[in-house]
């Protein structure tokens, strides 16, 4: 019996639900009825079911009793409470008051209600607008009416709760249920709030109004699941938490020991600062160049960008480099600095991000962790620091604390989820026969929505299947036949090919200026919608007609489908495209359907998919809400606070903090100059900010903002972000998509295979006896009375009948595809949940129908003899078959390449080279693998230390490119010999059988054509680069990489079914951007004097002046007039005279339109000298390309200077690049419309068309033209709209038609971007991405699909306006911003994500199917598999004592034995490691006193002091033992190192105080051992460093690959933005250094975009290139030649569209981050979760180390022998050590802790029989022997059988008993000693067994006597 209770708890409920033990089974509640029959109940037959009328009032069941502290039990609609006996001591049950207001807060419209007071404030809270008056509009409206108004409801609320339940001293009273804390404090700080308006201290209190929405948790009982889950995950964090303190120490101090004040180095004008006079007084003047560099390390000032001087690096006065401190002439003298002289940092977020005090050192490490920014830090350190040094520190930084930590952190959050969903399992099992509760609203609501997406989704996969059965809507001829139509797979599968045709038709839209393509794609795309428009109609009229209106509108597939169509009907009858075209790509989900009923894979993958998203409903919600409470917060805290005078390095704040605008807020374009795109002045953008956080996307730019604004203290609101939000939340969503998706995929493939196993059984069985009787009917006349009736063959299609078990492996496999069709509604099966099985489909219908199935027969053989050979007769003649021995076969099978037979002397010869073996230390290794291994890793080293940009004539250059042509032989003869030996391809083990072998065939047939013809180039150039993949034959040598490459090779298959999901999806996504943004994602770069856009003067043009350059007669324009003061002034300006152009620009000429297009004229500058011209240039204007090396450019310095010397050929050059530089911005004809409104061709002398294409074109191109111009979408759109004869119209189709025919040379643009060229802009692509075709719009997808760059992408589409109209910031934010943010959350963290399921649920199952002990049951395998990791730590383990015989030792050495030994001194030493760790992490540059250095110098030396005197004590006590562990060994490495650093630094010698602190930090690692928790993540960490060993080497092989790949195709390229000095491929370092960048996600897609850049993008942009064809480095001549020109040193080569310059870097890094980014970075969590899962609860060296302390106790002396009865109370002692440290039970046959362990008689005999100690012939047992009794014991959990087990086991295994052996004879010789043992008494000759039964005979017998005694007393 349950109810619906408010949406806050009700406390007095009994607990039903586990996360709400008090009042939320309430809010769970059922009111049964129907909802019970679905729960599987009785349903309404059942009369207790049914609500009585008297269930509606409070009914008091008992009065509970005081004495025994049980509380009175009521129950009120079917549900039983308990509550206080007198709330507030004034109500007591009894009144009816209360009793009513009990009714009233546990009716279900008061939740309702409640619900919607919530929803209502969230709504209010989200609709606040800070940047308008809290005065004014809604804001106040929200504070004075409707805020308080809900105070008052929610504080009527409280009272009335705390009326019916109590307040907090009862039991089950209000505030003792944590989650109504939230609302109590709710409504109190919004009661003080109200009551101290005026008060400013108590302005904080509005934070909490912020917290209202999340009492909607308590109405949805699952999302506390949720959060408890989370909160629960938190404290088993804490070991985590600890690791991440330690190594963010052990990092942050090595940073401050060696970078501190790296930050501070910057490049300077003079070498030493100067003296001067600044404003009257004396300063220290030491400017900076303003080079963006820090110096010091990897960068001198030496090569400083374009437009900076070389100049000297400087620093701090403090500075660790003395050669870097200020050198003053004459001293210091006490004068400052002069303003802008002292040191400064170059990069303003340097202030917080450096290494000069521990706060920012870890802040650094922690921003480096989440892997944003990281790079950026670690170039910054190389050029202040030094390159290697930097780089170690941080590639060893970035695996340790982002690969492992954050693995780690998701392992612990896994295993929280799968404890607490273990222990909600367990109570709800104990509680299953209680009543089922229902959900509340709330939760109701997200279960519908869930449902009704599956429900969706599923009939999305078969939208056409119909039953059979099903009534019509209408019973009559037409319907039937349209149902017939309808349900027909001709007219299906014809519907989806219209489909699919018509997204190819929509995949050919895209953007581009040349206007003959743009109107024939345009024009195509029309005429084919309408065809596919009217294909749909009579695809919708006829399922309207064959379902009915009722079912095509309840059908979610029919019902889109049929919304889609009126849409495009309404947009085709309006003309318009309009928002919603995009929609009709989502007709495309309906090709999921055929997929999935022919692909089994496929259709199992889907389903996963769709029932784990559907299991992630409640998670989505929770982070919707996480997202509003945290938007809402970080609201208040930083609205207006994020204004900036610049917003791109965030410097200094500016003037207009806390005003709602920058500036003038009635421009739209310039009022949020100084805000940074990503701020909290809004509720949308802070929504969008704090999601774009919780994606890691340049979040600290964010927090550096957040800190200039607020200060330090506000860096902890984003850290904690980042915990809670980033890492933690998504490592939950992670942990519960893994483990959803694992579990239903499992559920999917067991069904399908049922559902498989099924059809095939059913078709065999048929397929058998269908052969049968076709064979004996052959033989003779069918008899009817030996007939098999049809019903003997259905049943046997039940039972797997012997002929399918005999059949072949051949006819095993299943049948051919085309036998494997099924019916209609057998393919189409569906699953309502992921746990139904499959039905079989009926047999009606099938056969013909029922009687024709009667007369079907299947014969029965008379006689063996006379019967015709059986199927089974036929299988087991085909088995003897293939067991015959095979005769000598004749020429050509058996011959290798149809030459060598199997007895060739050369075949055998080739044999055994290849099977030669050599022993090596014991193991058998191939001679011929292993030779060719090591021939395939010297090649690799010499092919990483190849560049094409080496000398040629360099001696190792030499070497190593004539080594390579060895290899090549050598490579060859391998390849050789193995076709010899096994032969090409039809041989058994051919060469091509095997895929390696493949490989390798393809490089060596490579490097053979490579060799066979030199400096070639075009498609064997490109071939000569894939001898890169020569290392990867690594793989095929090495058996553990294979391992590795086998779990990728078997994920590929699951993984190309997610890819093609994905990829569906993500052309349905880019098909909605391209519609929306192509040819939008454009802006106008403005020079210096700024320009005049259609925004500033509505319906402007800019006036030119034209004429003629004198030097080149080229024609060029200048703007009549300057953009001053928000108008155009033409009083100046370039140009003008008066009001007229002046004599070099003879003509005045004006655009009559906006929509009438200006061209920019530019040659090609991407053709090369074989290239077809199509169009005649005059020579003057686009002079030919460049054909010599000779003719290129020089780039060395002062190669611009006058006095340099220019040769003829470099004269032609650069001719050539500045004719490639220039764009003539001029009319397209030239004709215009003068004031008497005529069209005049005032221009067209100085047209683009008579400029370029002087002798015009043919006829037919200009009519072709002229109706694209008439059909143009954009020009002349306007000018003609309503007046197609007028003189605007008739001059702006001239000027269209002009640039038309002269499109290769003639680009023209419109409005804004006419405006931006015409006034000297540019107008260019906002970003490297776009979306102006559907590839670019699928590539940019992809890329943000990583998190890189997306939410550029994303400002960039709010930002859009219209084509060829300059942008406005949060134009369509509403729209793009939410899309974006969609996209996001489906790609990046769902589909990825999955990505990661895939893996590692096929890396279990690989390591399931991988298992041994196959034999044995899980818990023996369990025991078995303890004992051997227990026995593995006992052998690994040198000595347990650092010293033996202790009463042998000298008196004082035994004494200084025991002082090393106890406690006392370990916890000291331990706590100066602490204390010196301490004092490194105070380590502050600059000093902030002047003692402050010699503080630390002088706690250094103490401390130095102290491990000193531990080592001489050490070494006394233990004398050579000391060296046996490897803590002393580290230690005395510590003290050497220490003291060689003080000789030098006394010495003056040389300072190696940076390697000092590195070996002092690393003493940290000793406090590890008190650390056991870490110790143990430690541990998880050391069992997966051999499989991770194996991942990190194919990564490390990868890298290697496409480092060598990427040298040899990017290394001349010329550099961009993002591929620069610090990012490039110059050399095999650089490029190892980018690809690990790259694989942890930073800007990879930039450095690809700057790869892309075409000739054409360089010379836009003002730069310019080598052409490809001319930068030949493997030519001797040539690469002088480039030499001398410095392109070596500064290579700038360019490439040529298509194939080998832009595609080949898209697949590149394509490649790259499908393969490394996702599949084997993720094969790392994979292993990381296995190692964490199995190394979480290893306690063997705790089990040792408890052991050794106990045993101690019983040999104080160390003898290592005690007697048998002390091992025992040893043993069972240190068990009982081990069950109080588990904080369990050990087992039951332990004593029982009341019974003394001392006592041996105590020990249970059935265990005493399992125990195995070994003694000597004295009768002694030794400590290891003991040892390994007690590992068994815990291992087996004291379980005698176990222990049995475990004896077996270890009598089988030999190997581990050997060494046992040898253990224990060591142990056994050791000298006793003569001196106490020889006098203590002889342990007892009897067994170990007869000892302690005698012993419990006796304590019988004493029992008995004692007894007896005390009855003779009585």
């Amino acid at each position: 019996m349950s109810i619906i209770v408010p949406n806050s708890v009700v406390p007095g409920a009994i607990p039903e639900d586990p996360p709400r033990a008090t009042g939320a089974a309430a809010a769970a509640a059922s009111e049964t009825g129907a909802e019970s029959k679905e729960l599987g109940g009785s349903g309404s037959g059942n009369a207790d079911d049914l609500e009585r009328p008297g269930d509606r009032y409070l009914v008091i069941i008992s009065n509970g009793d005081p004495a025994a502290g049980r509380l009175p039990r009521i129950r009120l609609r079917k549900k039983e409470l308990e509550v206080c006996r007198r709330s507030l001591y004034l109500f007591p049950l009894d009144t009816v008051f209360r009793q009513r207001v009990i009714e009233l807060v546990c009716h279900w419209a008061f939740e309702k209600f409640v619900l919607f007071l919530i929803l209502l404030n969230s709504i209010c809270l989200a609709a606040y607008d800070h940047r308008s008056s809290p005065d004014t509009g809604f804001n106040m409206v929200s504070d004075r009416y409707i805020d308080p108004i809900l105070t008052v409801f929610f504080t009527l609320e409280l009272v009335l709760k705390v009326i019916a339940f109590g307040f907090i001293l009862d039991k089950k009273s209000y505030l003792r249920e944590a989650w109504n804390w939230l609302d109590f404090i709710v409504v109190i700080t919004a009661i003080l709030e109200a009551t101290n308006v005026s008060q400013d201290g108590m302005a904080f209190l509005r934070m909490f109004r912020m917290l209202r929405p999340l009492r909607s948790l308590n109405a949805v009982p699952q999302m506390k699941v949720l959060v408890n889950t989370f909160m629960s995950s938190i404290p088993k964090l804490g070991n985590v938490s600890i690791m991440g303190a330690f190594l963010f120490g052990t990092f942050g101090i090595l940073g401050l020991s060696m970078f501190d004040g790296v930050f501070l180095h910057s490049c300077r004008t003079t070498d030493t600062p100067q003296l001067i006079n600044f404003a009257g007084q004396e300063c220290w003047s030491w400017n900076v160049t303003g080079d963006a560099r820090l110096c010091g390390g990897a960068y001198m000032c030496k090569d400083p960008p374009e437009g900076v001087a070389q100049g000297f690096c400087g620093s701090h006065e403090q500075d660790m480099d003395e050669s870097l401190r200020p050198k003053f002439p004459g001293g210091r003298r006490s004068f400052p600095w002069c303003p802008g002289s002292d040191p400064q940092r170059v990069f303003p977020e340097s202030e917080w991000i450096n290494f000069e005090h521990m706060g920012s050192a870890l802040l650094t490490i922690f921003q480096c962790m989440t892997v944003e920014g990281w790079t950026d830090v670690m170039y910054r350190v190389q050029d202040g620091y030094g390159y290697w040094q930097s780089t170690v520190y941080f590639f060893c930084l970035i695996p340790v604390t982002s690969f492992f930590l954050l693995n780690v952190a998701l392992a612990v959050v896994d295993e929280a989820r799968e404890d607490f969903e273990d222990e909600n399992s367990e109570q709800a099992d104990e509680e299953k026969p209680k009543p089922v509760s229902r959900s509340s609203i709330v939760g109701q609501w997200v279960n519908k929505a869930g449902s009704d997406m599956a429900k969706a989704m599923e009939q999305s996969l078969h939208p056409d299947g119909a039953d059979g059965q099903e009534v019509l809507w209408m019973d009559n001829g037409l319907v039937r036949l349209l149902k017939r139509i309808a349900v027909n797979e001709v007219f299906a599968s014809f519907i989806l090919f219209i489909i699919a045709a018509n997204v190819v038709v929509m995949m050919m839209a895209s953007f581009t200026t040349n206007i003959s393509e743009q109107v024939s794609t345009l024009d195509f795309t029309n005429i084919c919608e309408k065809v596919f428009l009217g294909i749909f109609l009579v695809e919708m009229a006829i399922m309207l007609g064959a379902f009915g209106p009722k079912r095509y509108l309840t059908t979610p597939v029919m019902c889109f489908d049929g919304l889609i169509v009126l849409i495009s009907l309404i947009q085709v009858l309006s003309g318009d495209g309009g928002p919603f075209a995009a929609l009709r790509t989502l007709r495309l989900l309906r090709v999921l359907n055929k997929l999935a009923t022919r692909w089994p894979s496929f259709r199992v993958l889907l389903k996963a998919m769709l029932y784990t998203a559907r299991s992630l409903v409640y998670w989505i919600v929770l982070f919707s809400l996480f997202l509003y409470i945290s938007t809402l917060l970080w609201l208040q805290l930083f609205a207006r606070k994020m204004h900036f005078e610049d917003v791109e390095t965030l410097a200094k704040i500016s003037s207009t903090q806390n005003k709602p605008w920058c500036a003038d807020d009635s421009k739209r374009w310039t009022r949020q100059e100084c805000i940074p795109r990503a701020h909290f002045d809004t509720f949308l953008w802070s929504w969008v900010t704090i999601f774009q956080i919780m994606t890691g996307e340049n979040w600290n730019t964010i927090m550096y903002a957040g800190m200039r604004a607020g200060g330090w203290p506000f860096a902890v609101f984003f850290v904690g972000l980042i915990v809670f939000g980033q890492i933690l939340f998504l490592s939950l969503f992670l942990s519960m998509l893994l483990s959803k998706f694992d579990q239903v995929q499992d559920e999917m493939e067991q069904a399908e295979k049922e559902r498989t196993a099924g059809k095939m059984q059913r078709m065999m069985s048929f397929k058998i006896l269908l052969k049968t009787t076709i064979e004996w009917a052959g033989h003779r006349r069918i008899d009817p009375a030996k007939v098999v009736p049809i019903e003997a063959f259905e049943e046997a299609k039940a039972q797997p009948t012997e002929e399918v078990k005999q059949l072949s492996p051949k006819a095993r496999a299943g049948p051919k595809p085309w036998e494997n069709e099924a019916p209609e509604d057998e393919e189409d099966d569906e699953y309502d949940s992921p746990k139904k099985p499959s039905t079989p489909p009926s047999s009606e219908g099938q056969c013909g129908g029922q009687n024709e199935a009667a007369a079907v027969a299947v014969v029965r053989p008379e006689t063996p003899h006379d019967a015709p050979p059986d199927l089974p007769m036929n299988v087991e003649q085909e088995k003897q078959d293939e067991q015959e021995p095979s005769q000598p076969r004749n020429w050509p099978h058996g011959y290798a390449l149809f030459v060598f037979s199997e007895d060739n002397p050369i075949r055998k010869a080739c044999l055994w080279l290849l099977r030669a073996e050599a022993t090596f230390r014991g193991d058998k290794i191939k001679v011929f693998d292993n030779a060719i291994l090591f021939c395939i890793l010297v090649s690799s080293i010499g092919m990483a230390i190849d560049t094409p940009l080496a000398d040629p004539r360099a001696p190792l250059t030499m070497v190593i490119r004539s080594s390579d042509k060895m290899f090549a032989v050598i490579f060859a003869t391998e390849m050789a010999i193995k076709l010899v030996a096994f032969g090409f391809v039809w041989a058994e083990h051919a060469y091509l059988k095997d895929g390696w072998n493949i490989l390798d065939g393809f490089v060596v047939i490579v490097s053979l054509l490579d060799m066979a013809t030199p400096g070639s180039g075009g498609i064997l150039k490109t071939l000569r680069i894939l001898r890169a993949f020569r290392p990867l034959r690594i793989i095929s040598k090495n058996e553990n990489l294979k391992v590795v490459v086998q779990t990728i090779f078997s994920s590929l298959l699951d993984l190309f079914t997610l890819m093609i999901v994905a990829l569906l999806f993500l052309l349905i996504f880019a098909l909605i951007f391209l519609d929306g943004l192509s040819g939008r994602l454009y802006h106008c770069t403005q020079p210096d004097t700024g320009v005049a856009l259609l925004r500033d003067l509505q319906g402007f043009r800019t006036p030119l002046c034209l004429g003629s350059d004198p030097a080149s007669l080229a024609p060029q324009s200048c703007p009549a007039g300057l953009f001053l003061d928000e108008a155009w002034n033409q009083s100046v300006g370039c140009g003008v005279s008066g009001s007229t152009c002046a004599t070099s620009f003879t003509v005045s000429w004006t655009r009559p339109t906006v929509d009438t297009p200006i061209c920019v004229g530019r040659c090609d500058g991407a053709k090369s000298p074989g290239d077809d011209m199509r169009v005649t240039n005059p020579p003057d204007l686009c002079p030919r390309p460049l054909t010599k090396v000779s003719e290129l450019p020089s780039v060395c310095d002062g190669s611009d200077a006058l006095e340099y010397n220019v040769s003829e050929d470099e004269r032609r050059g650069r001719e050539y690049r500045d004719a490639m530089f220039r764009s003539l911005i001029i009319p397209c004809g030239g004709s215009t419309v003068n004031s008497t409104g005529s069209v005049v061709q005032t221009g067209r002398a100085m047209s683009c068309r008579e400029a370029f294409c002087p002798e015009g074109v043919s006829k037919e191109k200009t009519d072709q033209c002229r109706s694209d111009c008439e059909m143009h979408p954009h020009f002349c759109v306007s000018a003609c709209e309503g007046r197609a004869r007028s003189a605007e119209c008739q001059s702006c189709r001239q000027e269209c038609v002009a640039s038309c025919e002269c499109a290769d040379h003639c680009e023209p643009l419109i409005k804004d971007a006419a405006l931006c060229v015409e006034q000297g802009g540019r107008w260019e692509q906002s970003l490297s991405q776009n979306f102006d075709n559907v590839w670019t719009s699928m590539l940019t997808l992809f890329e943000i699909s990583s998190t890189e760059g997306w939410v550029d992408v994303m400002y960039a589409a709010c930002d859009i306006t219209s084509e060829y109209e300059e942008p406005i910031r949060d134009n369509n934010e509403w729209l793009w911003a939410p899309l974006f943010t969609l996209y996001m959350l489906f790609s990046n963290m769902f589909i990825i994500n999955l990505s990661v399921g895939v893996i590692v649920d096929k890396f279990m199952d690989l390591k399931q199917e991988g298992i041994s002990n196959v034999m044995l049951t899980s818990g023996q395998s369990a025991w078995v598999s303890d004992w051997q990791n227990s026995q593995s730590a006992l052998l690994r383990r040198r000595n347990f004592f650092d010293v033996t015989d202790l009463h042998l030792l000298p008196w004082f050495r035994r004494k200084v034995y025991d002082f090393i030994s106890s406690r006392y001194f370990q916890g000291s030493i331990m706590a100066a490691i602490s204390l010196n760790s301490v004092l490194m992490a105070l380590n502050i540059f600059p000093a902030p006193l002047v003692w402050w250095d010699d503080f630390l110098r002088i706690g250094k030396l103490c401390f130095f002091v102290i491990f000193t005197l531990e080592f001489l004590l050490k070494f006394y006590g233990l004398h050579g033992a000391y060296w046996e562990d490897r803590w002393n060994q580290f230690d005395f490495f510590c003290i050497l190192v220490s003291t060689t650093g003080y000789i030098l630094e006394w010495t003056d010698t040389v300072n190696i105080s940076s390697v000092t602190s590195i070996v002092r930090v690393a003493r940290l690692f000793r406090l590890m051992r008190l650390m056991k928790g870490v110790n143990k993540i430690f541990a998880a960490l050391a069992m997966s460093i051999p499989k991770l060993l194996n991942v990190v080497l194919i990564l490390l092989l990868l890298l290697v690959l496409y480092s060598i790949l990427g040298v040899s195709l990017f290394s001349t390229l010329k550099p961009g933005e993002t591929l620069n000095e610090h990012g490039n491929f110059k050399h095999f370092g650089y490029a190892f250094i980018t690809l690990f960048r790259a694989s942890t996600g930073e800007a990879w897609n930039e450095i690809m975009h700057d790869l892309v850049k075409s000739p054409s993008d360089h010379y836009r942009k003002g730069n310019w290139c080598t052409p490809d064809y001319l930068f030949q480095v493997d030519e001797e001549d040539s690469w002088k030649a480039l030499s001398d020109k410095c392109l070596i040193e500064r290579p700038n080569a360019c490439v040529i569209p298509w194939f080998n310059g832009q595609l080949m870097p898209v697949l590149y890094w394509g490649s790259y981050t499908l393969i490394v980014s996702i599949m084997v970075m993720n094969l790392v969590i994979a292993v990381i979760l296995e190692s964490y899962e199995e190394g979480k609860d290893t306690r063997d060296g705790d089990t040792i180390e408890l052991s050794i302390h106990v045993w101690k106790k019983y040999d104080p002396n160390q003898t290592m022998n005690i007697g048998p009865e002390k091992a025992v109370q040893f043993i069972f002692e240190v068990l009982n050590l081990v069950k109080d440290e588990k904080g369990e039970s050990v087992r039951n046959t332990c004593p029982d802790e009341s019974m003394d362990f001392a006592r041996v008689a105590a020990v249970p005999m059935k265990l005493v029989k399992t125990l195995n100690l070994k003694t000597d012939e004295t009768g002694w047992v030794n400590f290891f022997s003991a040892l390994q009794q007690v590992q068994k014991l815990v291992c087996a959990n004291t379980d005698p059988e176990a222990v049995n087990e475990i004896n077996k086991f270890e009598e089988e295994d030999a190997k581990t008993a050997a060494r046992m052996k040898m253990r224990q004879q060591a142990f056994s010789s050791r000298n006793l000693g003569k001196g106490d043992l020889e006098k203590q008494a002889p342990p007892s000759r009897l067994s170990l067994q007869e000892y302690i039964a005698a012993l419990k005979i006796q304590r019988m017998l004493r029992e008995r006597r004692r007894r007896r005694e005390e009855a003779e007393m009585q």
